[in-house]
């Protein structure tokens, strides 16, 4: 865990997914001596803040410990007593989305700068097609949703993570199963007041960009459990939904299939969780 401390500084998705990982290889111990198990994992990310304490060491320490290593730490503890999946989507999703917009208002400065530098670079590289007023206006929309793209990574390493969880342990892993606890909805409650400052819209469409990624997924989750009611052939109900997909539309489509099944669950999904300290007993 302490090698996945230091990775998480400079690889935060691939950690995430690797630490995921990792606890399904080690669930005895997860349940005996959790601490033991995670705490490694702070070292490095503090000890980098306390010798160095400057702004880009602070932002990697931040990104690390707050995007990674704390939803690890959550997911080891839920999992420590009754393993349940909507849950910890609904958990690690509200953390590392939360964080996300908060990253944006702490870091500001540094994560444009990073910005601004690649497409230095790309312009260097591409020079006739970096000019236009239609490419400004793209590189102006990019700018202002690039921070929710680390957000967006790390939310579908978690989906990715708690997938081969659940495929070490020997759960089914099957997409169309996939369900977020119904109380993620109430992240568009923090969302909803950044409408009331015009200031502080940058924070509200990140937030809400990388608020819907999870909903979506479980839209489409549904659509396919729904497809495969009516088509046996599984590859021609991922070549629909990805149809689908190809209209912008859709994604917001989907959202809302997936909001709605948060509270009203289509599939009528058991979500009753595996008890890991009866297994330890």
């Amino acid at each position: 865990m302490l090698a996945l401390g230091a990775l998480s500084m400079f690889f935060p998705m691939l950690t995430l997914i690797l630490g995921l990982w990792y606890c399904s290889k080690n669930l005895d111990i997860i349940v005996q001596h959790p601490y033991r198990f995670i705490l490694p994992m702070y070292l490095i990310p503090i000890s980098l803040v306390l010798f160095t304490r400057d702004n880009s060491s602070v932002l990697l320490s931040a990104d690390a410990i707050i995007g990674v290593i704390v939803p690890t730490t959550i997911f080891v503890f839920v999992v420590r007593k009754t393993y349940t999946p909507d849950i910890l989507y609904a958990l690690l999703g509200a953390i590392i989305v939360i964080y996300g917009s908060s990253r944006l208002m702490l870091f500001s400065e540094q994560l444009y700068s990073i910005f601004e530098q690649a497409m230095i670079s790309v312009q260097n590289i591409l020079p006739a097609q970096y000019s236009g007023v239609k490419t400004e206006n793209t590189m102006a929309l990019m700018k202002l949703f690039y921070p929710a793209v680390w957000t967006l990574q790390l939310i579908i390493a978690m989906v990715i993570g708690i997938a081969l969880f659940n495929r070490q342990i020997g759960l089914p892993l099957r997409f169309s199963d996939m369900r977020v606890n119904k109380w993620y909805g109430l992240v568009i409650i923090l969302i909803a007041p950044l409408y009331l400052s015009e200031a502080w819209h940058p924070q509200m469409w990140n937030m809400l960009v990388a608020y819907c990624i999870l909903p979506m997924l479980q839209g489409v989750s549904v659509m396919i459990a729904k497809l495969s009611r009516i088509i046996s052939n599984p590859l021609l109900n991922v070549l629909i939904v990805l149809i689908l997909l190809a209209n912008s539309i859709s994604y917001i489509m989907f959202t809302l299939l997936g909001v709605a099944d948060q509270w009203l669950d289509f599939r009528k999904t058991n979500t009753g969780g595996i008890s890991n300290e009866s297994n330890h007993a």
